[in-house]
């Protein structure tokens, strides 16, 4: 199943009653860096979870810093349905957009759900301003601003 965003074209599946698209990239940014909107040519395969914000699970770090994508779980593409964005929680440290409540959209066929990404701890929440100037002011705030973005 192919669809058209305003970013690009998006390849999913549908299964058990519901199309799913993963993985979808809703920005890009370097280190310690504001997030830009990220467009692509051709069509993404939205088929496999993007990765998960880098953090420390089992005294191991995973997950990666190219992580702000999105998951969309919706019962249909030709309808205009209400919209649910899932921000997953871990006190700014840990969690993933893997994590999304499948069976709530199986459930209630009533909305799409959509679960985002955004960088955790200190790559998304150190401020640098004060040690490094001007182009790191909004270091302390870089997850919420992912938040924002992929909200938009």
């Amino acid at each position: 199943m192919i669809v058209n965003t305003r970013n690009g074209k998006v390849e999913g599946y549908y299964s058990e009653g519901i199309y799913e698209f993963k993985g979808i990239p809703y920005a890009k940014a370097e280190r310690f860096q504001k997030a830009i909107e990220y467009f692509w040519e051709g069509i993404w395969e939205a088929k496999e979870y993007g990765s998960c914000a880098m953090q420390i699970s089992e005294n191991k770090i995973i997950g990666d810093e190219d992580c702000l994508n999105l998951n969309i779980i919706t019962p249909s593409i030709e309808k205009n349905l209400p919209v649910l964005v899932e921000i997953h929680g871990g006190a700014f440290q840990a969690g993933s957009n893997q994590n999304m409540i499948k069976s709530l959209s199986l459930k209630n066929k009533a909305f799409v759900h959509v679960a985002i990404n955004y960088r955790l701890g200190v790559l998304g929440f150190l401020y640098l301003g004060n040690q490094c100037g001007e182009p790191y002011q909004n270091t302390g705030n870089l997850g919420i601003l992912d938040q924002t973005l992929a909200l938009q």
